[in-house]
């Protein structure tokens, strides 16, 4: 008989605090590996968002893209040593820029108020006007140049009077077959009528609209954890 296994015969106490020992500490360094490798995740898709999307600064928000992490010392099971990682509910569109799928709204005969990249760059104006109307884009209320008709019997000339106004007081227009929101860049008047330049800042053209998969999520989460056992190995020895 070996001399190991006769030290486990004659002091099988000992055996049993060696094996609480060797325990906790796989526990102690599994739990530190874990939570470790979820917030090395949750960097990563920082950084992914940031890159690759515009205005971003919402979605990685401690709110938005959170981390649950092992509490320590919490853990009866190495099967319950787990960390999350991922996007809350509020910014839940996330789900669809990873996985794909279409967008509509709740009532799916209204269009969609879609802001172009340069309403996204410089924003839409909200200072009143008298002669402004009220449209609600993404929760938020926008002042805009009426739709309606003014004086003039002239669906041209209306149009033309709402634009004059749009350039001189910044506020969007609405313009176009479906009611699309512009920002009149210029206007000018020459010998043969007005000429005015328009830029589109929320396109209303469609009841739906179909996102892409960019399949990010799971990659990012899979390279946070590549070197998961050189990791594990280094906080076994910090014992």
């Amino acid at each position: 008989m070996s001399r190991v296994a006769r030290y486990a015969l004659d002091n099988p106490n000992a055996i049993k605090e060696l094996h609480k020992d060797i325990r906790r500490h796989i526990k102690q360094a599994a739990t530190k590996t874990v939570n470790a490798v979820a917030f090395q995740a949750r960097a990563d898709l920082r950084t992914y968002v940031l890159e690759n999307f515009s205005n971003p600064n919402g979605l990685v928000t401690p709110s938005s893209l959170f981390v649950k992490k092992v509490p320590f010392g919490k853990t009866e099971n190495l099967n319950d040593i787990q960390a999350s990682v991922g996007f809350s509910e509020k910014v839940d569109f996330m789900r669809r820029q990873d996985e794909g799928g279409w967008r509509t709204r709740h009532d799916p005969s209204r269009r969609m108020s879609i802001k172009t990249d340069a309403a996204e760059r410089d924003g839409l104006p909200t200072r009143g006007s008298n002669k402004s109307g009220k449209v609600r884009i993404k929760g938020k209320k926008v002042s805009t140049v009426r739709i309606k008709n003014g004086k003039s019997k002239s669906r041209r000339a209306n149009r033309v009077a709402r634009a004059a106004m749009a350039y001189q007081t910044g506020l969007p227009m609405f313009m176009g077959e479906n009611k699309s929101l512009f920002r009149i860049t210029s206007f000018t008047r020459i010998d043969d009528g007005v000429h005015f330049g328009a830029e589109l800042m929320v396109n209303r053209k469609f009841t739906r609209t179909f996102t892409p998969a960019r399949n990010f999520f799971l990659p990012v989460c899979q390279n946070a954890a590549k070197n998961i056992q050189d990791l594990f190995s280094e906080n076994m020895d910090k014992f």
